[in-house]
């Protein structure tokens, strides 16, 4: 999982730019930080790391 600040590309461009428009995304491959910090705030542990790829 990508815990710190990272370079980030979609794999879709045009699916990425619908969700942006759309106001699901603001900002591309802020996701993963975004929610450890969330699940910090009240004290939850970080998420566990599993090497999981899609392909």
């Amino acid at each position: 999982m990508l815990l710190e600040s990272h370079q980030s590309y979609l794999r879709n461009p045009l699916t990425g730019k619908v969700f942006y428009l759309a106001g699901y995304i603001e900002q591309y491959g802020s996701g993963t930080v975004r929610m450890v910090e969330w699940m910090k705030e009240p004290g939850l542990p970080e998420p566990e790391e599993r090497a999981h790829r899609m392909r």
